[in-house]
């Protein structure tokens, strides 16, 4: 089943209707791509697949190759457990991050909602010990 929202967080509760607050499918989306690329491969319990190698490549010197690689895992780990989304590597930009910190980058992903072709983005933050979405 692929789901459309995901519970909103902090969780909310509408008290008259009785029902869970939802996001809306573009913050739901954004989330989950969030959540799949700052997870190592093996971390979650029953699937050592979910996940990404990011923060391996981390701490990697910098080049052109590691950039294409860098964008090869964001594209086959999002394709792989993010279904609700299309994705080309032509659709990730990295930039070195200006926080003046050792190996830190800001990735911004540029995907389609398969169900309606909206265009979207999202940017994830990386760097030595730290991982954050915007």
């Amino acid at each position: 089943m692929i789901f459309t929202n995901s519970i909103r967080y902090p969780q909310t509760f509408d008290l008259v209707s009785g029902s869970t607050n939802l996001d809306n499918t573009t913050t739901s989306i954004n989330r989950c791509i969030a959540l799949i690329l700052t997870s190592a491969k093996c971390e979650l319990l029953g699937d050592p697949n979910y996940g990404s190698r990011l923060y391996e490549m981390l701490f990697e010197q910098y080049s052109g190759t590691l950039e294409a690689a860098i964008k090869a895992e964001i594209v086959e780990a999002i394709t792989t457990f993010e279904k609700r989304v299309t994705i080309t590597e032509d659709n990730v930009e990295i930039k070195e991050s200006t926080s003046g910190l050792r190996n830190a980058y800001d990735i911004t992903i540029h995907y389609t909602i398969t169900r309606t072709n909206r265009d979207e983005e999202t940017t994830v933050h990386l760097e030595e010990g730290d991982f954050y979405a915007e």
